[in-house]
């Protein structure tokens, strides 16, 4: 709440609160996001090692 109010958002205790479920939701799937993206090219070199 303090952060907000440094920059001229008003909240209150609830509202803070869904704030704070909101991004923790978008963190655990930026997450999941970043490991999908890893995954096709560990599977690609590992096939190409396999292969040579």
């Amino acid at each position: 709440m303090s952060i907000l109010a440094k920059n001229g958002i008003q909240v209150d205790d609830t509202e803070a609160s869904v704030i704070l479920e909101f991004l923790y939701i978008i963190a655990k799937n930026y997450n999941k996001h970043k490991a999908n993206q890893n995954a096709p090219n560990l599977k690609e070199n590992s096939n190409l090692e396999k292969t040579a």
